[in-house]
Parts: C-alpha cells; sequence; structure tokens
C-alpha cells in the first residue's frame, strides 16, 4: 500500500478564484511549484508521507497527528497517475479497510 498525505485546516477556503489573475495568488502558486520541484522522496517521506503496510500507515499518521495536530488527512494514492488502476484500487480498499478504522 502506498499512501501520501497533505495536512489541512478544516474549512480553510484561502487562495482566489480558479482564472483568478490575482498578482499575490500566482506568486504563491510559483512559490509552491518551486519547492515542489526541489523535494525528494526522502523529504516527503521524512515530512508527510505514509508509506508501507498497513501497520506501518496506522503507526505513521499517528506520529504526524501528534507532530501537528491535524484532524484531517488527505490521500493521493496515484500521484502523477502512474500506477496500475487495479494496484490504486487496492491501495485504498487496505487503507479503508485496515488503516481508517484506527484514525477516529
Amino acid at each position: 500500500m502506498t499512501t501520501g498525505g497533505q495536512l489541512s485546516a478544516r474549512g480553510h477556503r484561502g487562495g482566489a478564484a480558479i482564472g483568478s489573475r490575482d498578482p499575490k495568488s500566482f506568486e504563491a502558486f510559483r512559490q509552491v511549484r518551486a519547492r515542489m520541484e526541489r523535494i525528494t522522496y526522502a523529504d516527503m517521506d521524512r515530512e508527510m508521507g505514509v508509506f508501507g503496510d498497513p501497520e506501518n500507515c496506522i503507526a505513521r499518521v499517528r506520529e504526524l497527528q501528534t507532530e501537528y495536530g491535524f484532524d484531517e488527512f488527505i490521500c493521493y494514492f496515484n500521484q502523477g497517475g502512474l500506477m496500475d488502476p487495479a494496484l490504486v484500487k487496492r491501495s485504498m480498499t487496505l487503507f479503508a479497510q485496515e488503516v481508517m478504522p484506527h484514525c477516529q
């Protein structure tokens, strides 16, 4: 199972509307994009990634929850669309059945 998570604040609606030409929004997007070009697997794993078997994922979600105090967790099971759909479905099913019950 491979999952990745992104921390977020409940109810956050930041940013400009799609299609907006707000220079501040564009600059923020440019900065995020520049950061993403420099990020490595080790950075992702250390900071916010959740990878491995269900037991490891349970432990990692709890660790991140304790460290950051988040109340929402967003999963990307097929970042970049490169994985076989059957593998993505298997990862999602494992996460839903084996990990989520421990995160409530």
